[in-house]
């Protein structure tokens, strides 16, 4: 059997753990300070909840707010995907265009000193 995480608030108004939205476990049926039977309250924002199983355990408002959060992470994070991919791009190309003279003077120099090392064992 799954463990019940769900939280027990006071509905009383006029009592203290309603005021400081102290939470219970859910094995508890009434309030320790006034006595009033409990009821299933909201993880987050301590609105009343209805009772539909040990896996309910935000208001539809708390999970639409957490919906939406996690939607404008992602859209943040594949703005910045795109940022990070056009600049290493732009620098990519850049180092590029900088180092290909070097390399092709290096090829260059190389090619020529592997020629003039073939030349001398053959004319020998």
């Amino acid at each position: 059997m799954a463990k019940d995480n769900r939280k027990k608030g006071c509905p009383n108004l006029d009592c203290s753990y309603n005021k400081d939205k102290n939470f219970q476990k859910a094995d508890v049926n009434y309030c320790p300070k006034c006595g009033t039977p409990l009821v299933f309250v909201c993880a987050k924002c301590f609105c009343e909840i209805e009772d539909r199983g040990p896996e309910h355990k935000i208001c539809a408002h708390c999970e639409a707010k957490a919906d939406q959060n996690v939607d404008r992470i992602k859209d943040g994070l594949k703005k910045a995907g795109q940022i990070a991919g056009s600049a290493a791009l732009a620098i990519s190309s850049a180092v590029a265009a900088n180092a290909l003279p070097q390399v092709k003077k290096i090829v260059v120099d190389k090619g020529a000193k592997i020629a003039v090392d073939v030349v001398k064992h053959i004319v020998k």
